[in-house]
């Protein structure tokens, strides 16, 4: 499994955590701890990868309820951020690499969206890590974005994406952009199983 770790921040109950994660990651801890965050979180990082991330945290009961539930400063907006590492990826040799992806969702501005509550994609971000060197691959900043085509060409793009929408998976030409494209499809492979049975009649009990 070629995702390496993750950070989560201002999510419910999880003010800043990384965490690693192994082809096998067990997390334990006592009812209301907050575990299901955890997976929750990686949920909606999903959601970013398929163009959904909006209506996920709507679904959730909004912004408003999913941000930090703790104390917070009057330094500035709080935003949920999301980051995924991938030690490689599996799609074509070019991609053994570690890469990592970004993403921060915030309120809006007065002057953006229709909807005071509704949640916006601030910030995204694609990186590969070559070395001590860091190559930006896609950059997106608002109603601004910048891209890395295959030939290294930077292509920088003004309002192309919804505040509401995620350029992950709005920029699917994978012959033009074949470092988002595989991230972009990494992620989509995740699956997410939730509450099993676990009742003496539960199937996951029953010898193989």
């Amino acid at each position: 499994m070629p995702l390496s770790s993750v950070t989560i921040q201002n999510y419910r109950s999880v003010r800043r955590l990384s965490f690693p994660l192994e082809q096998l990651t067990i997390f334990v801890g006592a009812n209301g701890v907050g575990k299901t965050n955890l997976y929750n979180a990686l949920a909606l990082l999903r959601s970013a990868a398929e163009g959904t991330i909006a209506r996920s945290i709507a679904e959730e009961g909004g912004l408003e309820s999913v941000l930090w539930a703790g104390p917070r400063s009057d330094r500035g907006p709080v935003r949920l951020v999301l980051k995924a590492r991938f030690d490689e990826l599996e799609y074509g040799a070019a991609y053994d690499l570690p890469y990592s992806y970004e993403i921060h969702v915030g309120l809006r501005q007065p002057t953006e969206a229709a909807f005071q509550l509704e949640p916006l994609v601030k910030e995204e971000r694609l990186v590969v890590h070559k070395g001590r060197r860091d190559i930006v691959m896609m950059e997106r900043k608002g109603p601004l974005a910048m891209l890395r085509s295959e030939d290294g060409t930077r292509e920088t793009l003004k309002n192309a994406v919804l505040p509401s929408e995620t350029a992950l998976a709005a920029f699917r030409n994978g012959n033009r952009y074949p470092e988002l494209e595989a991230v972009r499809r990494e992620i989509l492979e995740w699956r997410f199983y939730h509450e099993f049975r676990t009742d003496a009649g539960s199937p996951i009990r029953r010898p193989c």
